[in-house]
């Protein structure tokens, strides 16, 4: 995985030709996908973090209307210091995931503070300790050129391929939760916790097994992901050589 360089602050909008200067270092330190998209990753203050934000602003504003800047601090301002995954074409960041690693009970998860059940008992569910350590998927998130492929569900898999050494908590959309589960990423609901609205989104609360790679799928035509990548994702999920792109036809976001 390429570096990514640190930036300075946090920050949920800035300059276009900011912005474009971002993105050109992007492409060039970034992980090949394919032609059009190259990927990076990155704690809170990298480059994959600075760019994967402005996706989280742009999506959120889009499904809730004003949603700017300072909204989405409010939003997030227990939960920066998290691990990004970030897809970027040429023109703009198109693509994140965000997650973090809550290293006990003293510490909540977002969904757990968002839920108001910060006593272990989400753990217990997930099947760790109710003090223990866990992770969570707080933020799976694309823009509509990307939407119509499997971008959602692999980038959930490649998080979970690199920080997957604990059960993560996710509040995934449903419909992305179906198609997680029939590819067998090692996804399963936990009980009592949806599917509710969450977010303005339709979604379950879900756990992610430790070790599991829930979305590495090889498409027939290596859909948007390119044949080096996806001769990877073969290897590590060998049963799976199939494309099911057109079940994500309507935007989605979890």
């Amino acid at each position: 995985m390429a570096a990514s360089n640190s930036t300075k602050s946090v920050r949920y909008s800035m300059a276009p030709a900011e912005e474009a200067e971002f993105v050109e270092l992007a492409w060039s330190v970034g992980e090949t996908l394919n032609d059009d998209l190259k990927m990076l990753s990155g704690a809170g203050s990298s480059l994959a973090a600075t760019l994967g934000r402005l996706v989280e602003q742009r999506v959120f504003a889009e499904e809730f209307g004003d949603h700017d800047a300072q909204m989405m601090h409010a939003e997030y301002r227990q939960w920066e210091e998290a691990d990004f995954v970030t897809i970027v074409n040429c023109e703009r960041p198109v693509a994140v995931t965000r997650s973090f690693l809550s290293p006990s009970i003293e510490t909540p998860t977002k969904v757990e503070v968002d839920l108001g059940v910060v006593d272990g008992s989400l753990r217990l569910a997930a099947g760790v300790d109710r003090a223990g350590a866990i992770r969570e998927s707080a933020t799976l998130a694309a823009m509509p050129e990307v939407r119509q492929t499997l971008v959602l569900p692999w980038l959930m898999g490649e998080s979970c391929y690199q920080f997957g050494a604990l059960p993560h908590l996710a509040m995934v959309n449903v419909r992305v939760l179906d198609l997680l589960r029939r590819l067998g990423g090692g996804v399963a609901p936990i009980a009592g916790y949806g599917p509710q609205q969450y977010l303005g989104v339709l979604s379950q609360l879900s756990v992610i097994e430790a070790g599991s790679q829930p979305g590495i799928v090889t498409t027939g035509d290596y859909g948007f992901i390119g044949q080096a990548f996806a001769e990877r994702a073969q290897r590590q999920r060998p049963e799976f050589t199939i494309d099911l792109a057109d079940d994500l036809a309507k935007p989605v976001r979890s």
